[in-house]
């Protein structure tokens, strides 16, 4: 959590893009059609947030069965611009925020996400707003897993992805769930966001324990669309 003097800051988002990449696109709608083929219907799972909110107006269709979510991924302006022109890619298991191996890592709150990103110059970080199909889940609640061991059990179980569940560990880095995707095509970017924290709005800070996604407020104020690689594609 992001907190000063037991405050937790409110984020507000200063520019909403929408991202459209043909290349990308294609390849997730490849490996969603490949997991549904090899797995059946396998989900839901887990009790997602994104199943408790009404992505029509955003124009995102979820398949429940497959558990494909919407997810959030906080990262530097530098990165920001690279899944711009891909997605989120793979994180290497030794940096200090992959507590759970290799793979692609998504936060299921803002305020996680937010965790991860860090300001530019003018103070603005950037977030991006990801579709992710994570197939089979296979759940941890261990505090400091092995990796190794952890990543062979997901993987001979058939799994795609993995749940760091730290809702109930306490201390540092706790109170959140994250998932981590094996592949990188398991995920397509939907937006970047370009947001501040309101300083100087702060309000009494949530426990470690409790539901977070509440704790902090997006309020988009202009969007505008990013088109990459040609037109517009639609996945059916």
């Amino acid at each position: 959590h992001h907190l000063h003097n037991d405050k937790v800051f409110p984020l507000k988002a200063e520019h909403v893009i929408r991202i459209s990449n043909p290349k990308v696109t294609r390849e997730y709608a490849e490996k969603r059609r490949e997991i549904k083929e090899n797995l059946g219907e396998v989900g839901p799972q887990e009790d997602l947030f994104s199943y408790a909110v009404d992505m029509t107006p955003f124009g995102v269709q979820l398949d429940k069965r497959l558990n494909e979510v919407v997810l959030f991924h906080g990262t530097d302006a530098e990165h920001a611009h690279e899944i711009l022109s891909s997605r989120v890619g793979v994180t290497n298991g030794d940096e200090a925020k992959g507590f759970y191996g290799p793979g692609c890592y998504f936060a299921e709150t803002v305020s996680k996400a937010d965790f991860n990103a860090r300001p530019r110059s003018d103070g603005l970080r950037a977030m991006i707003i990801s579709k992710v199909v994570l197939g089979r889940i296979y759940s941890t609640t261990e505090k400091s897993p092995d990796t190794a061991m952890l990543r062979e059990k997901a993987i001979s179980g058939g799994n795609q992805s993995i749940c760091g569940d730290r809702r109930d560990i306490a201390g540092v880095n706790s109170g959140w769930r994250e998932f981590v995707a094996f592949e990188e095509t398991q995920s397509m970017p939907l937006f970047l966001v370009w947001y501040h924290r309101q300083e100087d709005g702060s309000r009494p800070a949530k426990g470690d324990s409790e539901d977070t996604a509440s704790a902090y407020t997006v309020e988009p104020e202009q969007q505008q669309e990013q088109q990459l690689g040609g037109q517009n594609v639609v996945e059916a």
